[in-house]
């Protein structure tokens, strides 16, 4: 059930402080914004990003330790290579990004497409044994969207058709087809701009989102459809619903 509270209530530090001590005393370790949404406490994730500097803040003055990484960490490869060999020797095989999302490890798996080169090129460069594609691979749509993202990763930018035949994917090309055609896939993934429709979808998370930035609506809404894809905005709201980052809305805001 979710719980809610006088207005200005979760303004006041002290009343944020007990309820965290109540959660933590019912979970028996400091709770996550997902522990806190669970527990019908939505309206104080919300608070603690709004009003108290996000999680991370809280966490310290409370005296607890960061329960993430930096967002830098997994830019350096020695860190993303020696979190993939922690984890299979745990594991007892290669690990899979299912297994890094199960271990909390979300963004190690997405670094390893967007900056290292895709799961092929990290696996490649460890010395794990390369994944042939089996017959009827190229049959579910969701192989030809991992694959193209895997190939932007290495490339650095949106690939094109030619890219595909440079890198030796021509049976990525004929399936691409199959699938209805470049332009219905890349839109699939996000490379187009952002529309209404995009942002409607979002509703929800950005009525908590837009207050917490502080600023005008129709000032951000402008600069996402001019600066962003719809993959783009994608992210951002999935890092505000995972750990209540608003780090790439703060940096459109500022760079735009």
């Amino acid at each position: 059930m979710r719980r809610t509270y006088p207005v200005g209530h979760l303004e006041i530090w002290e009343n944020v402080l007990t309820l965290l001590e109540e959660c933590a005393g019912k979970l028996g370790r400091f709770p996550t914004y997902q522990d806190l949404q669970r527990l019908g406490h939505s309206v104080l994730a919300v608070a603690i990003v709004s009003h108290h500097g996000g999680m991370q803040a809280v966490r310290k003055k409370m005296g607890e330790s960061p329960n993430r990484v930096p967002h830098e960490h997994w830019l350096a490869w020695e860190n993303v290579e020696a979190a993939l060999r922690r984890l299979a020797a745990d594991l007892g095989r290669v690990p899979t990004h299912k297994d890094m999302r199960a271990r909390h490890l979300g963004r190690l798996s997405t670094a390893i497409h967007r900056i290292h080169g895709g799961t092929e090129a990290v696996h490649l460069r460890m010395g794990y044994a390369s994944h042939e594609r089996p017959k009827g691979y190229w049959s579910p749509r969701s192989n030809v969207l991992a694959e193209l993202r895997s190939l932007e990763a290495r490339l650095g930018r949106t690939p094109s058709p030619s890219d595909l035949r440079a890198s030796g994917l021509g049976g990525l090309a004929v399936a691409i087809r199959r699938h209805g055609g470049w332009a219905a896939v890349s839109a699939e993934l996000g490379y187009g701009p952002v529309t209404d429709d995009a942002i409607a979808a979002h509703a929800d998370a950005l009525a908590k989102i837009v207050p917490a930035l502080g600023t005008d609506p129709t000032v951000l809404w402008s600069r996402v459809k001019r600066s962003w894809t719809t993959r783009d905005l994608d992210a951002a709201v999935a890092d505000f619903a995972t750990d209540g980052s608003l780090e790439r809305f703060d940096k459109l805001l500022r760079d735009s």
